[in-house]
C-alpha cells in the first residue's frame, strides 16, 4: 500500500511540475508574429478610419518603426547572431510601438495631448 501511495505521489508531483514548468521558465516570444500583428493592426486601423486623418502621419511613422524592427530582426536572424539580449531589446521596441498604436487609436475616441 505504501508503494502505491509513493508511486502515485511521484506521478502527482511530476504532473504538477510539468504544468508549472511553463510558468517558471519563460518561453521565447514569437517576434515575427508580434511584428505581423502590429502591421495588421496599423493597416486595419487606417483602413477602418480608426486613426483620425490628422494622425495618418503618426501612423505612417509607427509603420516605419515596425518595418525597421522587422528588418533588424530578420538581419540578426539570418546572420545567426540573434542573442537573448537582442530578443529582449526587440521585444521592448515592439512593446513601445504597441503602446503607440494603442494611443493612436485611443486619440480617435478621446483626444488628449502628447
Amino acid at each position: 500500500m505504501r508503494k502505491i501511495i509513493l508511486i502515485m505521489s511521484v506521478f502527482l508531483v511530476a504532473a504538477c511540475i510539468s504544468e508549472v514548468k511553463p510558468i517558471l521558465k519563460p518561453t521565447e516570444v514569437d517576434i515575427p508574429n508580434r511584428i505581423a500583428n502590429q502591421q495588421k493592426w496599423l493597416d486595419q486601423d487606417i483602413a477602418s478610419k480608426a486613426v483620425a486623418p490628422r494622425d495618418i502621419k503618426a501612423a505612417n511613422s509607427i509603420r516605419d518603426k515596425v518595418k525597421q524592427i522587422k528588418e533588424k530582426y530578420e538581419r540578426l536572424q539570418s546572420a545567426g547572431a540573434l542573442t537573448a539580449k537582442d530578443s529582449e531589446a526587440i521585444n521592448r521596441m515592439l512593446d513601445q510601438t504597441s503602446e503607440l498604436i494603442f494611443r493612436l487609436t485611443l486619440k480617435r475616441e478621446k483626444p488628449f495631448n502628447n
